[in-house]
This record gives C-alpha cells, sequence and structure tokens, in this order.
C-alpha cells in the first residue's frame, strides 16, 4: 500500500491489512481492526442528556447505540441535536475499557462537534481503522464504481454502500480508501458525496464527471483511491510505479535471513559481505546502503544494483505481490565493527529503512526520516577462538563477604581506620550477623510494612572469606559447578572490595596469600577454575596512591602534588577550602578529582599513564600475569566499557594475559550490545557477562528492570520477541564470544531473579512473605533456569539462587548464603517454607552429609544439580547451533532445537497459565520420525511423526527431548558437482550421487547464496526443472536425504539464464 515516505500516510497502513512486513521479529503497522468485533458501539460525549440518556458520557446507554450495517461494515446512527458544542468518543461495548477518540486513537483526545442551530448528525464508526467520525465534522465521501462487488457490496455503482468509503482519521483533509481485494482488470470509478449521487465527482474533478477508468495489473495488487475535497479530485494508483512515492509495506531486510545477509553473522575481514534489499517491483528508481565502519570512523555510501526483478516477496501475508531484490557486495579491510542501512528513493520521495528500536536484528524498520539504528556486523580476527573449558563451564559468582564465614579470626573490627573513620561514624565498620540484612537493602522498596529509610555505606560485614570458600568446594562441586567468578578479592576499604587498596594483597578479612593458596590447590583437586575480578578503572579514595584521610605512611597523590602517584590520577585546583585535596601550588584543601560516576570514594586513575599501565599489565609483575601466576585461571573487567580506557590500554592488557596463560578468558562487564561489539574483534575481551541474555529471560518470564534497555518496565513478551533476542547474540558475536558468554540470570548489579521473577509490589511482603506469589516465582524460575542451562555460553548461577536467595537491587541483592550452622534466625524460613513449584517435593532440611549443610529449599537446589548434571552430560547443549521451531505468540509456547551432526536435544516450554498443546515441525532438522525421552520427567514413548511433534505440557511446564540412543541423527554428505544447463523455458541439473541417499531435494532462488526454496524432490541424481521463468537468472543447490530423513548440507551452487520456448 502506498505511503509517502515524506508525510505518513496513517489511514493507508491501517487499511491495507495484509500487507505488513513479513517475519516474527517484524516492526511494522498491524491492522487497525486488533481487538474482537464489538457487540456494541455506543456514541458517548457531552450532547446524550440531550437525546434521551440519563446523563452524558454514559457508555452504556442505548439510546446512542450506533447501528451496525453489513452491507457496509461501518456502525452508523443518526440524532437532531441542539445547536452547541459538544465532544464526544465510540466507547466499545458499553464500557470504558476500549474506546477510540480523535484521529481514531484508542483511549484518545474527544473529538468536538460544534453547530449553530440544531442540526440532525449522522455519526460513523469503522472498526478496520477504529476511525470515529460525524457528517458535520468530516466530509462523508465514497468511491461507487464497478468493482464494488468485490468488495461486499450488494452491487456495483453504489454511492451507500461505505466497503468503499473514502477516511480520513490521521486529520490530514485527503480521504484515502485502500484494498488488495480486486482481481486483475479494468473498472472504473466516481467520488459521491453523503451517500448518494445528488453531488459527485468524475475525471478532473469536474460535479458530475466523467468516470475515472483504472486497471488493476494483477490479482490482488493493491488499489489506493485518494480524494482531495479541495480540487474534488479523485486519484487512483494501482500496482506500483515511479510515482515520487515510496511503499512502505514493499520494504524489507532480514538480517538473519539469506536471502538478504550472506554470511550470516560476523565475519572475518576480506570476506564478502553481500546485502540485499526488497521493494515491490517497479517502485522504487534506486537503494543505497550507508556503511560505517567504527576502527576508521568513517562512512561509506555504496549504490545497490538490482539483482532480481518481479520475483516473490518471500511473505506469506503478499501472495499476490511481486518484488525486486536489490544487493550490493562490500568487503571489509580490517577487524571492525561495521554499521548499515538503507536509503530508499523514488523519485523525489526517499525513505529510509534500519533495525528496529530494540535494535536486535532480524526485520527492521522503514521510516521518513533518518534513524540511526543501524544493522551491525562483527568483523573479527581469524585466529579469534573459543576457549574449551570456558565454553564446557557452569559458572559460580561469589560475592566474598557473604559465601560463608570460614574464619572469624579475620573478620574486620570496628576501630579499623577506614575513609574518614576515625572520627566521621558513617565510615565505620559495622560488623553483622550472617542472618543479617545488609546495610540499605529497603532503598528501593516500595510500600514495605516498615518504614526504612536507611541507605548502603559500604561498611556493613559479615564475615565471609577465602577459607569458607574452600570449606564448601564439594559443596559446589555438587552443583556441577567447573568455575568461579569472585567479586574482588584484593585488599579494600568496603564490603564489595570494588574500591581497591592494593592490587597485589589479599584482603586482610578475606584471609592470606596462603588462604588463596589453599583455594586454589583445593580447587584444582576438582576441576574448579577461578575467574577474578579486575577493577582497574577506580582505586579507593583511601588508598595508600591516593591517601585523601592520610591513613598510610606513604606520601599519597591528595596529600601532595611532589607524589609519584599524583599523575596517576586526575585533579582540579579549586577555590581554598572547597576541596578535599592539596593543590598544583600546594595549597591544602584546594583541588578535587575526578571520581567514577560521582563516588568519591572511587578515584579515577590515568589509563594513558606508563606507571598506571606498568602496574596493571606491562611489567614483568604486573597485576594481570602476577595473579594468574599465582593460580587464577581468568579476568573479569569491571567497567570495561568505560570511555577514559583508550582502546590500546585493553589490547595490551590482552597481550599480557594471552602472553601468561593463552587459555586465560578475558570477560567484560559490558551490559548492552553497542558496549560489547567494540571489544570483541579479537584484541580486547573474549567475551563478556551476558545481561543481553538477562533482558531477555526478564521481558519473557518477568518484568525488564531499569537497566537502561530499550525495553525497560515492559512485561509479558512475546515468545518471538524472546527468541529474537537471542539470536541476535548470535547474529552479533564471533563463536569465542557467542560460545563462552556469561549467561546470567542476575547478579551483585541486579535484582535476584527469584525477586524479579516473583509478581508483587517490590517489597518482602509481597515478594518473600506471600506463599503464593513466591511459589510463583519460582515456577518462573525453573523455566529460566532450564533456558540458561540449555542454550551456548556459560550458566552462571549468582550464589544462592540454586536455593532460593531473593532480593531487591544492590544492596539487597546481596544477602548471604543460608548455611544451616551459621543461620540462627527465621530470615530464611519463607524460602525454606515454601514448596519449588507444581509437582515437587516439599523441601527437607538439609543433611549436612548430602547437601553440605546449606539451607534455603532443598527442591530447587536438586533441580539446579539435575541441570548442571544435564548439560554436562551433552555436548549439544554446550556447543550446538540454537535453532526455534515454534514461537507461538498466542499460546505463549516456544520450542527450540540445539543440534550438532551427530546428537540433538529439543527443549520445549509453555509460558502460558494453563495447558498447551505444541504441534512442532522438526522437517529438515531431524529424521522423519524420532523417539525422545524427556529428560526432565522421564516420559518415554514421545515420538515425530513425518516431521511433526505434537506436544501437551502443563501451566508453566516443560520438556527437555533427547532422542532414545541408537536412531540415526547423522546426516548424509553433502552431494557435489551439481551443475545446470538451461535451454528453452527449463533448467536441466545433475549431480554426483551419495551413498547413503534415498532422495534428493531440489532447491531453487533467484539470487544467489540464499532464499532457496524446495521445488522438488526426486531419487535420482537428475532434475530438469520446467517451472522456470523465461529471462531470469536461477541459482539451485540440492541436498541429499538419507532413508531415516535427515537432510544434508547443499551441494556447490549451480546457475542458469533460461530462455524463452521457441514456437
Amino acid at each position: 500500500m502506498p505511503r509517502r515516505a515524506v508525510v505518513p500516510d496513517l489511514f493507508a497502513l491501517l487499511s491495507l491489512v495484509a500487507s505488513f512486513l513479513p517475519g516474527p521479529s517484524s516492526v511494522a503497522p498491524v491492522s487497525a481492526n486488533h481487538t474482537p468485533a464489538p457487540t456494541s458501539v455506543t456514541v458517548a460525549g457531552s450532547f446524550e442528556s440531550e437525546v434521551g440518556c440519563p446523563g452524558d458520557w454514559q457508555p452504556a446507554c442505548a439510546t446512542t447505540h450506533l447501528n451496525y450495517d453489513t452491507n457496509d461494515d461501518v456502525w452508523q446512527g443518526s440524532w437532531a441535536i441542539p445547536a452547541g458544542s459538544y465532544e464526544y468518543k465510540a466507547a466499545l461495548n458499553d464500557r470504558w475499557d476500549e474506546n477510540y477518540g480523535l484521529h481514531a486513537a484508542q483511549n484518545g483526545a474527544n473529538s468536538p462537534l460544534s453547530f449553530a442551530s440544531p442540526t440532525s448528525v449522522k455519526f460513523y464508526y469503522d472498526h478496520k481503522s477504529h476511525w470515529v467520525t460525524d457528517n458535520q465534522s468530516s466530509v462523508i465521501a465514497t468511491v461507487p464504481g464497478s468493482f464494488q462487488s468485490e468488495l461486499g457490496c450488494s452491487g456495483d455503482w453504489d454511492p451507500g454502500c461505505l466497503r468503499s468509503w473514502l477516511e480520513d482519521p490521521d486529520g490530514d483533509g485527503i480521504y484515502r480508501f485502500a484494498t488488495t481485494a480486486l482481481p486483475v482488470g479494468s473498472y472504473e470509478a466516481k467520488v459521491a458525496i453523503n451517500e448518494g449521487w445528488t453531488e459527485n465527482y468524475g475525471q478532473g474533478g469536474v460535479l458530475n464527471g466523467a468516470n475515472i477508468a483504472f486497471t488493476v495489473p494483477r490479482t490482488g495488487a493493491p488499489v489506493t483511491f485518494r480524494y482531495d475535497p479541495a480540487s474534488h479530485i479523485l486519484s487512483v494508483s494501482a500496482g506500483h510505479d515511479h510515482d515520487n512515492n515510496v511503499e512502505y509495506f514493499g520494504l524489507g531486510h532480514n538480517s538473519r535471513d539469506a536471502l538478504y545477509r550472506v554470511p550470516f553473522g560476523a565475519i572475518t575481514p576480506g570476506t564478502a559481505l553481500t546485502l540485499r534489499f526488497r521493494t515491490y517491483h517497479t517502485d522504487v528508481t534506486g537503494v543505497r546502503v550507508r556503511f560505517y565502519d567504527t576502527v576508521g570512523s568513517h562512512e561509506v555510501f555504496q549504490d545497490m544494483t538490482l539483482a532480481a526483478g518481479e520475483v516473490s516477496c518471500y511473505d506469506p501475508s503478499q501472495p499476490n505481490e511481486r518484488c525486486d531484490l536489490w544487493q550490493t557486495v562490500y568487503t571489509p579491510p580490517q577487524t571492525t565493527t561495521l554499521y548499515y542501512r538503507f536509503i530508499i528513493t523514488d523519485g523525489t520521495a526517499t525513505a529510509y529503512y534500519a533495525d528496529d528500536a530494540f535494535k536486535d536484528g532480524g526485520w527492521g524498520q522503514a521510516t521518513p526520516t533518518p534513524v540511526d539504528n543501524s544493522y551491525a556486523v562483527t568483523v573479527y580476527s581469524p585466529d579469534f577462538t573459543p576457549i574449551a573449558w570456558m565454553r564446557d563451564a557452569v559458572v559460580y559468582q561469589i560475592f566474598p563477604d557473604r559465601f560463608r564465614n570460614g574464619n572469624p579470626g579475620n573478620d574486620p573490627g570496628p576501630s579499623e581506620p577506614r575513609y574518614g573513620y576515625p572520627p566521621t561514624p558513617e565510615d565505620q565498620i559495622v560488623r553483622k550477623g550472617w542472618d543479617d540484612l545488609p546495610e540499605g537493602f529497603c532503598r528501593s522498596y516500595d510500600d514495605p510494612a516498615q518504614p526504612c529509610d536507611e541507605q548502603p555505606r559500604g561498611r556493613d560485614f559479615f564475615g565471609g572469606d577465602l577459607q569458607g570458600v574452600t570449606a564448601r568446594l564439594d559443596f559446589l562441586q555438587a552443583l556441577g559447578v567447573t568455575a568461579i567468578y569472585f567479586n574482588p578479592i584484593f585488599e579494600a576499604a568496603s564490603n564489595h572490595l570494588y574500591d581497591t587498596r592494593d592490587y597485589t594483597e589479599i584482603a586482610h578479612f578475606l584471609g592470606s596469600q596462603e588462604d588463596w593458596q589453599r583455594l586454589v590447590s583445593a580447587a584444582d583437586a576438582r576441576g574448579i577454575k577461578i575467574i577474578l575480578d579486575g577493577v582497574f578503572n577506580h582505586v579507593s579514595s583511601d588508598s595508600p596512591s591516593f591517601d585523601r584521610y592520610g591513613h598510610f605512611a606513604i606520601v599519597g597523590a591528595c596529600e601532595n602534588p611532589g607524589s609519584p602517584f599524583r599523575s596517576w590520577f586526575f585533579f582540579h585546583d579549586v577555590a581554598p577550602g572547597t576541596g578535599p585535596c592539596v593543590a598544583s601550588n600546594g595549597t591544602p584543601n584546594a583541588a578535587t578529582y575526578d571520581a567514577w560516576l560521582g563516588f568519591d570514594s572511587l578515584a579515577v586513575l590515568n589509563k594513558n599513564n606508563p606507571a598506571v599501565r606498568a602496574l596493571i599489565y606491562s611489567a614483568p609483575d604486573a597485576v594481570a600475569r602476577l595473579w594468574l601466576d599465582r593460580g587464577a585461571s581468568g579476568w573479569r573487567l569491571d567497567v570495561m566499557g568505560d570511555l577514559s580506557f583508550p582502546d590500546d590500554f585493553w589490547q595490551g592488557f590482552r597481550s599480557a594475559v594471552k602472553a601468561t596463560d593463552p587459555e586465560a578468558p578475558i570477560i567484560g562487564e559490558l551490559w548492552k550490545k553497542q558496549e560489547v561489539l567494540p571489544k570483541i574483534h579479537g584484541n580486547q575481551a573474549d567475551t563478556a557477562m551476558n545481561y543481553r541474555f538477562r533482558n531477555a529471560i526478564l521481558g519473557f518470564f518477568g518484568r525488564v528492570d531499569d537497566k537502561g534497555f530499550a525495553d525497560d518496565g515492559q512485561s509479558d513478551q512475546p515468545p518471538s520477541l524472546f527468541a529474537s533476542k537471542l539470536l541476535s547474540t548470535r547474529e552479533d558475536y564471533p563463536d569465542a564470544t557467542y560460545y563462552t558468554l556469561l549467561n546470567l540470570l542476575d547478579s551483585h548489579d541486579t535484582e535476584r531473579i527469584l525477586w524479579s521473577l516473583t509478581p508483587g509490589k517490590e517489597n518482602r511482603e509481597e515478594k518473600e512473605f506471600n506463599a503464593g506469589n513466591v511459589a510463583a516465582g519460582k515456577a518462573r524460575l525453573r523455566l529460566a533456569a532450564l533456558v540458561q542451562m540449555t542454550i551456548p555460553g556459560a550458566p552462571t548461577i549468582y550464589s544462592g539462587d540454586e536455593v532460593g536467595v531473593t532480593g531487591d537491587d544492590d544492596p539487597d541483592d546481596r544477602r548471604t548464603l543460608p548455611w544451616l550452622d551459621q543461620s540462627a534466625s527465621t530470615l530464611y524460613l519463607p524460602i525454606v517454607a515454601s514448596n519449588a513449584g507444581p509437582g515437587s517435593p516439599g523441601p527437607v532440611a538439609a543433611q549436612a552429609g548430602e547437601d553440605y549443610g546449606v539451607g534455603g529449599d532443598r527442591s530447587l537446589l536438586e533441580y539446579y544439580r539435575r541441570l548442571t548434571g544435564l548439560r554436562h552430560s551433552r555436548e549439544v547443549f554446550r556447543s550446538g547451533e540454537l535453532t526455534f521451531l515454534l514461537t507461538d505468540d498466542a499460546g505463549r509456547t516456544l520450542a527450540y532445537l540445539m543440534r550438532t551432526r551427530n546428537d540433538a536435544a529439543l527443549v520445549a516450554i509453555n509460558r502460558n497459565s494453563i495447558q498447551q498443546t505444541l504441534t512442532i515441525s522438526v522437517t529438515g532438522r531431524l529424521p522423519d520420525i524420532v523417539r525422545f525421552t524427556d529428560a526432565l520427567s522421564g516420559q518415554t514413548g514421545i515420538a515425530a511423526s513425518a516431521g511433526i511433534l505434537t506436544l501437551t505440557l502443563p501451566a508453566l511446564g516443560a520438556a527437555v527431548l533427547l532422542p532414545v540412543a541408537g536412531q540415526d541423527l547423522t546426516p548424509p554428505a553433502a552431494s557435489a558437482n551439481l551443475s545446470a544447463t538451461a535451454a528453452s523455458g527449463q533448467v536441466a541439473l545433475s549431480w554426483s550421487g551419495i551413498g547413503d541417499a534415498a532422495r534428493y531435494k531440489v532447491y531453487r532462488s533467484p539470487v544467489t547464496g540464499g532464499g532457496y526454496e524446495a521445488i522438488a524432490t526426486t531419487a535420482t541424481t537428475a532434475y530438469t526443472d520446467t517451472s522456470t521463468v523465461s529471462g531470469q537468472r536461477a541459482y539451485y543447490v540440492v541436498r541429499a536425504v538419507d532413508a531415516a530423513g535427515n537432510e544434508g548440507a547443499a551441494a556447490n551452487e549451480a546457475t542458469a539464464l533460461p530462455s524463452a520456448l521457441v514456437g
């Protein structure tokens, strides 16, 4: 349907119901009648009392009900109304729940109505567009003609049939009607006013003028009628043409479809990137691509050429349309993040097409003005490969002060100097009991039972230490943990240890160097690696190098401009007495300094300073090397994306780390896509904390919180969006990053996952003490953990999630792990006392010999153990390829397949609150007949037949289906030597046979490298395609299929140009 690129045509978008962009993640206008047909429509307004209603604004007043006319498919009604000024809306089903006002907006502004004398007013409501209007405020114009019977009118040339009503919901004064219901042929039309022939206009806007002829080029082609009441001219466009108008519904690019982009995903330098773009046939005069190279910091514009014309639009919703495919090839010369978007022109009209607001790839969005939501392509170094142990890891995050107190003798005491203490009491260390809640836990609560105004100060310590971790390594091993990610463990001034004092020493309240070595040795004996948190953006202002408070013998940077550390930081002279530090001229209290996010405890380091670089990575004994030599296995880098880090800082850091241990992962704290992409070219980070995964989980299973994603605050997102988010990470990241992502549900910087998924207000009464809410939260948590454990990337458990520890955002998320021998209160009673979910056994007191004395929800703990065991037992979960087989938005169900060449696993999830039956196609992915066992329930006898699997799941239920052993899951090899020979109206194909092939599937496309559609199945090694289009080049591939139904890879591509039939 035509839509002006400069002035969006809202009504045309609403009218062409069938013509919206294809694909599960398409961001396109939907049909306006997006709600069920109403049982009643009331014109509710300020005039109702004047026509017999008991009062005004009465949505249930039958007197002002409109009548539905089946011939018109429009609701109508007339009343005599006294002179005056009024307002009204359309209320559906006698309620305000669904109502429409000015410009067809749901819950929109009131529509005005005014006249100087008593007037008979006719009102109209069209549920297809939600336009509500009247014959005093709008021109009531129809298009009678020789085509109306095709629309459902009782006959042709009927000016009173509103199925061809010209509407103006956007109020721009131009009235429009659009349809795709007309068969191919020639027609005539006119404009009639007020549903009669008394006033009508024909060619040239002439009153009673000649009929206007038009031709529909093919059945289903879009036809648009446009009427300007000022000139009385009716214009009709049918099909598509170069008419200074870009038709938005024809525009399309899907970055995850080989029809539009080859190859898929991240690429290496020198790889030719083929991009294609779809438009309606002959609709536009040109398409350009705007590329932006982030490393070179330059943009390139490249014209696309027509690769295929008048071909399928590859859109089931537009079966009668024909489209053009435009193409260009770009070869990036270096590692970079390459961004691209499209500029489409039709004469004087210009439209733009880019990714949507989620920036998750797939289908994009057309706009009348440029929107820089460019698609992204990561161009990475060819020697950048996954770290195998990280790919196979189950990671457990430990906040050291809260895991376990193994040695009370090293607990910090209240007399220790810390920041302004002494004498400032707010900085004095506070010792907490193991069952206490963190200081400031309630700062983000909503309507708690007890008022709370305390704030976190980082001074409350619970006593967790390295000995406590060593003592419970068997617990972690039994949980399936193979790697520990520690929050900082170096000498620091606060409980979180992100305010480093000394990078070379273990924090005294966590233990000693000997405790570290014992931990490393014990962990290594159990196959558990240790990842450390590197906080290299800032140090504590209460550290020897800075020494704002004079606690150290060494002369710190804040104390003296001559300090050897002065150039490590950024100081700014201010008026004497207004700063905490000595100024550059030696004046006391006359300098401030750069502090991270304004926290004066965190003095920002100058990362361009050679001495700082020497400390962190460049010296032989630098921190990056030192702790790897001492037994650590990798680094997680705090705020890696902070703009104060030059790129060459992290490049140097990587060189030092990899020279020390090539298998040591570098993991960035990088939250969003645009933060991650610059770091994963192969010369900085290996991978990242996958907060994008957490965002997808929250959106589908709960509610997205306030971490700065595009969909903050959204909840109950559809399965298709969930799938798109997960597939987006596959598209964006190289294998080295994708297969080693820390797939986390929560962390020390977020709400606990159980808190996030539990319904109710943000307080303990509703999210912790309400047993029903907690049970619902745990049921959702089980589904979230299931996804976490069955897709690529290292599942990362935040300590306590496995036993149901809950809590709001920082610091409430930093509660202690409930050990029975260290917990004496009822703090965790709600966790222990609540069942984990439907059908699960009630909690049982932990037995020290079995659960190592941990408290909390034992059934949840056993569930986590089963999931990690399942992950460790099947490589397909760790190195397989993820494909979504089903995303049913209406049923809120999904299914995905994990596949390697010789193995498979199918995961099905019902997010709905009621039982659902899933119909899942496995054709082309698995054998035609395949038998499964559900690894969760143990159920056997589950089978797919003829490539279809039917599975019934309970509310909030799931299944992990593993193929029964002994079945043939291995596809045949790719056939070879495919050739294509063109002849008159046909193409002859031949290829080499494969020994275990039972048949071959032949695919054809109008473009190279993608867009293939199956056209035939044959048992021989030759096939003649007689369904070609003369003069249109065709591209072919052939796939071998074995007796079990496994389909192999494509053969080489062959192409031919069939000629026209002669004779």
